[in-house]
C-alpha cells in the first residue's frame, strides 16, 4: 500500500506588497531625514514670517517670504506623502523620485544631514526593488510543517492537504470490495471503514489506511 503524499499549498500573499529588509531601512532613513527637514523648515518659516512682517512696508519682501513659505510647506508634503508614506506602503518605485529630489535639494541648500539621509534612503529603495524582484521572494526554502521565507519575506505555516494515492492496478477478473453489507472494521483502530466507490475499497479516515 502506497503512503499518502502530503501536498503543501503555496502561501497567499494577498494584495499588500511584501515589505523587504531594505525597504524597512529606507523607511527609517526617510523618517530621519524628515525629522531634520522639519527642524530646518521651522527655522526657515520663522525668518520667512519675519520677512512677511517687513513686507507690510516693502512689498518685494512679502513676495519673497510668501514664496519661501509655500516652497517649504510643499517640500514637507513631498517628504511625508510622496516619500515616507509610499515607502511605508511598499511602493518603492513611486517613492524613489521624491526621495532623490529631497536629497539633492537638501545638499544644494546646505542641509547636509537631511540630504544625506534622503540619498541613503534612495539607494535603499533601489535595493528593496531588487529584493522584491528576486525569484526567491515568496518561495519556501524548505518544505515541512513550517514554511520559511528568505530575509524580508513573510513566514507562514501551511496546513498540509493530503492527496489520495493513485489507484492500484488489479489483475483481470479480481473481485473488488462491494458496498453491500456491513463495512469491515479497520485492523488498526477497530473503527468501521467507509466504502470508496471510485476505488472499490474500504477506507479508514481515522488511520488514513485502506482496509
Amino acid at each position: 500500500m502506497e503512503p499518502l503524499e502530503p501536498v503543501y499549498p503555496q502561501p497567499v500573499m494577498g494584495t499588500v506588497p511584501v515589505q523587504t529588509n531594505a525597504g524597512h531601512d529606507a523607511e527609517t532613513f526617510i523618517l530621519l531625514g524628515f525629522i531634520f527637514q522639519i527642524l530646518c523648515s521651522a527655522a526657515i518659516l520663522f525668518f520667512a514670517f519675519l520677512f512677511l512682517l517687513v513686507g507690510f512696508v516693502l512689498v518685494s519682501f512679502a513676495l519673497v517670504a510668501a514664496l519661501i513659505i509655500g516652497f517649504t510647506v510643499l517640500m514637507l508634503y513631498v517628504a511625508f506623502a510622496l516619500s515616507y508614506q509610499r515607502t511605508k506602503r511598499g511602493d518603492y518605485s513611486g517613492a524613489k523620485a521624491p526621495t532623490i529630489l529631497l536629497g539633492i535639494l537638501g545638499l544644494i541648500f546646505g542641509f547636509l544631514i537631511t540630504g544625506i539621509f534622503y540619498i541613503i534612503a534612495y539607494v535603499k529603495l533601489g535595493e528593496a526593488e531588487r529584493e522584491r524582484a528576486s525569484p526567491m521572494m515568496g518561495v519556501p526554502m524548505a518544505m515541512g510543517t513550517v514554511g520559511m521565507l528568505p530575509a524580508g519575506g513573510v513566514a507562514y505555516a501551511p496546513a498540509p492537504m493530503y492527496m489520495v494515492a493513485p489507484m492500484q492496478s488489479y489483475a483481470v477478473g479480481a473481485p473488488l470490495a462491494s458496498s453491500s453489507g456491513s463495512p469491515p472494521f479497520c485492523h488498526r483502530c477497530g473503527k468501521p471503514t467507509t466504502f470508496v466507490p471510485q476505488y472499490g475499497r474500504y477506507y479508514c479516515y481515522i488511520c488514513s489506511l485502506y482496509a
